[in-house]
């Protein structure tokens, strides 16, 4: 009676211990929206959408209940709602259904990766179709986080990724790992475009939103293109006083400007030390930012001949020394703004038609040709800095393969008693605050510079002294 009895309390510990184990595998309401405009190979009238990976990999068009439909009649964006069991992730794909025919042929894209979320409720995911998700690897190093105790502490990232702003500590997927308590570092599947995030502590284990970098700053920015980023930051570090406001040029050397396969690669072309020479009119280009976040390409004044480098699109073949072409001649109200990553990269963002840095037909993802691609309205750059900052290389994606780079270095401002005029006398007066200037020809505008080449004088109103 004793051994029954045994056997039976075992069994019922085994059921308990199955409903507890099903209850670990929650299931929510998933809706998966793709948006179809401009997919060359889809044509509404003959073609479905189709999922396949939320509730397993069904060969898309072999389930209808799989299908997604327009949301709204005639319209472009596809949706489906899904009940899905949810253990840690849920890997999907899309697939087009041509004619009714089912088929692994038409997806996305061919292989690997999957889209991956980390649902901890019922959600909605928008998602454009092709849209490849990009490795993405975030690396924190903690040693400036006084407060930090790795004894207790988790480090996690949160941010713009799959699950837009998951609390930390409640998706373990989010959670950087560590082989020596110093340097923390994970690798998420995160979609091209402009991402935001940042890194949150999480002490035994307790979500919270409370143990952040900072508060009430803004989140740390990268853009994703369409190769794998290495991100290396230090918490906390993320406002950083890059001196980039002055005057910048090209740097005068062969491989100052380059293009090729991969980031850094330059092996397609690059300028030679003799194009320094033959190519002057393009290497004494200023790019200007002014401390109030202005920007400006100086092409076209009397210090710099009036002439830049013109190639066939612009109207010049072959290329050669010309007249900058509009909107590319420095006419237009540009901006400039500057994201930090760490204290030695960023993010540059020009903002205004026609403002560039490097080549005028460089933008993010193609380059501009007399066919009639238009110029952007923004056009971000990748930023590496050298250790004194006086170096800044500029990278930018245009295709995959396919990237450019630029190395500009700070413009040399001249001196009170240096100019390149035999004409203009230039001398302060030791006994006053008055700078006089004395000049054989007229002058139609004067720009004053100081020692880190930010302009603090622009007048064209020249009557012989500045006061």
């Amino acid at each position: 009676m004793k051994k029954f009895t045994f056997k039976f309390l075992v069994l019922a510990a085994f059921f308990m211990m199955g409903n507890i184990l099903m209850a670990q595998s929650p299931t929510f309401n998933l809706t998966f929206q793709v948006e179809m405009a401009g997919v060359p190979s889809f044509n509404s009238t003959t073609d479905a959408v189709y999922i396949s990976g939320p509730t397993g990999w069904d060969q898309p068009g072999t389930n209808e209940a799989l299908m997604l439909t327009p949301i709204e009649e005639g319209g472009t964006v596809y949706s489906l709602t899904l009940a899905v069991e949810v253990v840690d992730m849920v890997m999907y794909k899309y697939f087009i259904v041509s004619e009714g025919v089912p088929n692994w042929d038409h997806g996305e894209w061919g292989g690997d990766p999957n889209r991956t979320v980390y649902p901890t409720g019922d959600a909605t995911y928008e998602n454009v179709w092709a849209n490849k998700p990009m490795s993405v690897t975030f690396n924190v190093n903690m040693s400036t986080a006084t407060e930090f105790n790795p004894a207790t502490d988790a480090v996690y990232v949160a941010g713009t990724m799959a699950n837009m702003w998951a609390q930390p500590g409640t998706v373990s997927a989010f959670m950087l790992s560590t082989n020596d308590d110093v340097n923390y570092s994970l690798t998420l599947l995160v979609y091209p475009g402009n991402v935001e995030y940042k890194f949150f502590r999480v002490i035994d284990s307790e979500p919270s939103w409370d143990h952040g970098e900072w508060s009430g700053m803004d989140n740390r920015t990268v853009t994703v293109d369409s190769v794998a980023l290495d991100l290396n930051d230090y918490w906390g570090q993320n406002q950083m006083n890059v001196a980039l406001d002055g005057m910048w040029e090209m740097a005068p050397m062969a491989g100052a400007l380059g293009v090729g396969p991969g980031m850094g690669d330059i092996s397609w072309w690059s300028n030679s030390a003799d194009d320094v020479i033959t190519r002057g009119c393009y290497f004494d280009d200023i790019y200007y930012f002014a401390e109030d976040g202005a920007f400006e390409n100086i092409l076209e004044d009397e210090d710099h001949g009036f002439e830049t480098w013109i190639e066939p699109w612009q109207g010049m073949d072959p290329e050669g020394c010309g007249t900058p072409v509009a909107p590319h001649n420095g006419s237009i109200a540009a901006t400039w703004s500057y994201e930090a990553s760490n204290a030695n990269s960023g993010s540059l963002t020009l903002h205004g038609v026609g403002a560039y840095m490097g080549l005028a037909k460089v933008f993010n993802g193609g380059e501009l040709s007399a066919e009639g691609t238009t110029a952007p309205e923004s056009i971000t750059y990748m930023v590496t800095w050298n250790d004194t900052q006086d170096t800044m290389t500029l990278d930018i994606a245009i295709a995959d393969p396919g990237y450019w780079r630029f190395i500009l270095v700070r413009a040399d401002a001249s001196g009170l008693n240096d100019n390149e005029y035999q004409v203009m006398e230039v001398y302060p007066n030791p006994a006053s605050s008055v700078l006089n200037i004395k000049n054989h020809t007229d002058l139609e505008s004067l720009h004053i510079y100081s020692v880190t080449g930010k302009m603090v004088l622009q007048s064209n109103d020249i009557d012989g002294t500045i006061d």
